[in-house]
């Protein structure tokens, strides 16, 4: 689980202009779940709101080097 006030008060206290932010799916299945959508959602609304741009979200997964960008799939 991420918590979206602890994300910020780090990028806060190192004076952030954006961020990247990634996680890995071990079942080896690279599509966002419906979980992933609503939370890039809502990294990426705090974003605005604080003038702090979300770049991208990767999801990695462990076969072939396989990952999920939310930035190239036209989410973000």
């Amino acid at each position: 689980i991420a918590d979206v006030r602890l994300i910020f008060s780090v990028g806060l206290k190192l004076l952030a202009t954006s961020f990247i932010i990634a996680h890995n799916h071990p079942s080896g299945n690279s599509r966002p779940s419906n979980a992933d959508i609503a939370l890039t959602q809502k990294m990426n609304d705090a974003g605005k709101l604080m003038d702090i741009k979300l770049q991208d979200h990767l999801i990695l997964v462990s076969e072939e080097n396989e990952y999920f960008s939310f930035s190239d799939d036209g989410h973000i």
